[in-house]
């Protein structure tokens, strides 16, 4: 065997890939230690109560019913720095950086690297897999911590499973089977192994009868699945949002045309935001989406000429996109679900260029390896700039926002949510202005317009603010927030019957208000007698 292809070289070349890909993650996220909690965050970490008692241990595992390691792992990290968002982001970036040398790992055992050509294509896919912008929605938001903890598990059960069968290891084998029981407890999306062995096997890089592991593997852990979709279903059924069967077909459809609209953004990922903008009735161009992915997963599984780098990746990127194609979620798409589905795009890309290099090699073009180096290298550059533009969205509430407002400007949400942040940073002027863009998309949402008429009072403009809190009153008579802002704009003109009537009003809906008792009381005590 040559040098280059001795053990000594093989070990040394993947552990200098696997320092470069720790170091390309450690400098695309470097900034995002700074970044705060936003967004689900508040309510994944900030004010969860099952991270408070230490001694409480079973109370972090029952929290999530069906993510209880995602919530151990913020349990585990709030005793080490509390609410520092630091320490969670560390956590994250790490995760990020373990995940892309597993999949150098995986991806070298599939390809065989004995040869310093097929290393260099196992470690191009992972470090566009740590440098893709893509990603700053998982590894950048600590409430996604559950992509990237399911991913680290699904990656090293599907290493232990490989090595397992490949050297006749049940003891590897079991630890697959542990790796991936963790998997199913930190996200749903764990469920895929299977399939993606299944899609290994396909592809021919699985050793072994296919036959035996169907009894040994496929048949129980089918029926493991299949148990837990059961279960997920019924415990689904008796919330008003529960789909339905018709509502199940639906969410398939659009989550069918969102996949394309994933991949488009992989390909061009400049349209990246926190929310896009999604219809809940499929229509024709779902139809469509449902038929071409049906023909491209067709021509993955039967047409064996191709490439298996380009048929592996093409069922992978499918396959790890089933999960929310088929749980019944309130947010139709969301950029972070896309974490595990990046390798298999990836895949096929790199596989891609390597056919294309090979072929132009072939024909006499003798620069091509060297042409296409060159090319990887500009475009793992390019993508991990585009990252660090993309995390810099995430260092504040009102950038995150306001970016994902100008990109989807018919969505409520999210002028509602920058106004809010806008406001938090006193800056209620432009709040305002989000304010009334949220509420002619929705003229009767109640909270925006309370917070609309707050920021109005705290810019002195007490007509507007009062006409403000009389429509919320007409729309919803009991809200207390609005009575009590009333009652203060009374107080503010001299008005003392007036805010006491409004105070009174509150304590008749709420007698435990503090805020309308205290000023109440106060009110009457100063009055003359």
């Amino acid at each position: 065997m040559a040098l280059k292809d001795s053990p000594v070289r093989l070990f040394l070349r993947s552990r200098v890939v696997e320092i470069a890909l720790i170091a390309t993650v450690v400098a695309v996220y470097f900034g995002t230690w700074n970044n705060p909690f936003v967004f689900d965050d508040m309510r994944s970490v900030v004010a969860n109560p099952s991270l408070r008692d230490p001694n409480n241990l079973v109370f972090a595992l029952v929290f999530e019913r069906f993510r209880p390691l995602t919530n151990l792992s913020y349990f585990l990290e709030y005793r080490l720095w509390g609410l520092d968002a630091a320490g969670y982001h560390a956590t994250n970036i790490a995760l990020h950086a373990a995940n892309s040398v597993l999949v150098y790992r995986l991806f070298c055992r599939l390809d065989g690297c004995r040869t310093e050509q097929r290393s260099h294509f196992a470690a191009v896919v992972a470090l566009v897999f740590a440098a893709h912008p893509m990603a700053t929605s998982a590894v950048g938001y600590i409430s996604a911590r559950s992509e990237l903890l399911a991913a680290f598990f699904v990656l090293a059960s599907l290493i232990a499973f490989c090595s397992g069968w490949e050297r006749q290891s049940k003891g590897l084998v079991a630890l697959g089977w542990v790796l991936w029981a963790f998997a199913l407890f930190t996200k749903e999306s764990g469920a895929v192994v299977p399939l993606l062995l299944l899609s290994f096997n396909r592809c021919g890089l699985l050793p072994g009868s296919g036959s035996r592991r169907l009894r040994s593997f496929y048949f129980p852990a089918g029926l493991l699945v299949t148990t837990g979709f059961v279960l997920r279903m019924v415990a689904y059924s008796g919330e008003s949002s529960s789909p339905g069967l018709g509502g199940i077909v639906t969410h398939w459809l659009l989550e069918t045309e969102i996949g394309w609209r994933y991949l488009c953004l992989f390909l061009l990922p400049y349209g990246q935001s926190l929310v896009h903008e999604v219809s809940d009735q499929a229509g024709g161009w779902s139809i469509v989406a449902a038929l071409v992915s049906t023909v491209v997963l067709g021509t993955a599984i039967g047409v064996k000429r191709i490439p298996w780098s380009i048929r592996l990746g093409i069922l992978w990127f499918m396959v790890a996109l089933v999960p929310s194609a088929i749980a019944p979620l309130s947010e139709f798409m969301a950029e972070h679900r896309t974490y595990l589905a990046g390798p298999g795009l990836f895949l096929v890309l790199v596989g891609g260029a390597r056919v294309l290099a090979e072929l132009l090699q072939a024909r006499g073009f003798t620069l091509a390896k060297h042409v296409a180096a060159g090319v990887s290298v500009a475009v793992i550059l390019a993508l991990g700039a585009g990252a660090i533009a993309r995390n810099d969205v995430w260092r504040d509430d009102v950038l995150l926002w306001t970016d994902a407002a100008a990109k989807t400007p018919r969505v409520y949400v999210t002028h509602a949510a920058a106004g809010q942040a806008l406001q938090r940073h006193g800056d209620c002027e432009k709040a305002i202005a989000y304010y009334r863009t949220a509420l002619s998309l929705l003229p009767e949402r109640t909270e925006s317009l309370v917070n609309m008429g707050t920021c109005m009072a705290k810019l002195r403009r007490y007509d507007e603010a009062q006409d403000v809190f009389i429509r919320v009153i007409e729309l919803a008579p009991n809200n207390v927030h609005a009575l009590n802002n009333l009652a203060q704009l009374a107080l503010i003109r001299g008005e003392t019957t007036t805010a006491r009537d409004y105070y009174q009003r509150v304590l008749n809906i709420d007698p435990n208000n503090n805020r309308a008792r205290q000023a109440l009381e106060l009110s009457t005590s100063s009055s003359p007698p």
